[in-house]
C-alpha cells in the first residue's frame, strides 16, 4: 500500500468513528432526556447513513445499520401520543435528507478529487 493511499484511509477512518460519536451522544442524550423528537432525529441520521454505505460500500449494512434504525423508529412513534407523531416524523424526515444529501456531496467531491 502507498503511503499516501494509508494517510487517506487514516483520515477518513478518523471522520468515521468522529461521525459514528456524535450519534451516539446524539442517541444517548436522547433516550436519556427521554425526547423521543432528538432520539428521531439521530436514528434519522443512522438511518440515512446506513442506506448510503448500503448503496456505496457494501449492501450488508442495510441490514446491520439501517433496518434496525428502522425498526427503532416504528417503535419510538408507535409510543408517542398522536399529536406528538407529526413533528417527530418531520424530525426524522429532515435527518435522514439532510444526512443523505451531505453524503452524496461528500462522495461527488471525492470522485472529483480522484479525477485529478
Amino acid at each position: 500500500m502507498k503511503q499516501e493511499l494509508v494517510n487517506q484511509t487514516t483520515i477518513l477512518a478518523s471522520n468515521q468513528g468522529l461521525y459514528n460519536g456524535f450519534l451516539s451522544a446524539g442517541l444517548v442524550f436522547g433516550i436519556v432526556t427521554q425526547h423521543l423528537s432528538t432520539t428521531l432525529f439521530f436514528l434519522g441520521c443512522v438511518l440515512s447513513a446506513g442506506l448510503f454505505g448500503a448503496v456505496t460500500a457494501s449492501f450488508r449494512i442495510l441490514y446491520i445499520q439501517a433496518v434496525p434504525a428502522l425498526v427503532a423508529s416504528v417503535f419510538i412513534l408507535l409510543s408517542m401520543q398522536p399529536t406528538e407523531v407529526t413533528t417527530a416524523l418531520i424530525s426524522l424526515v429532515v435527518s435522514a435528507v439532510v444526512s443523505l444529501g451531505l453524503g452524496l456531496v461528500v462522495q461527488q467531491r471525492e470522485k472529483q478529487a480522484a479525477a485529478l
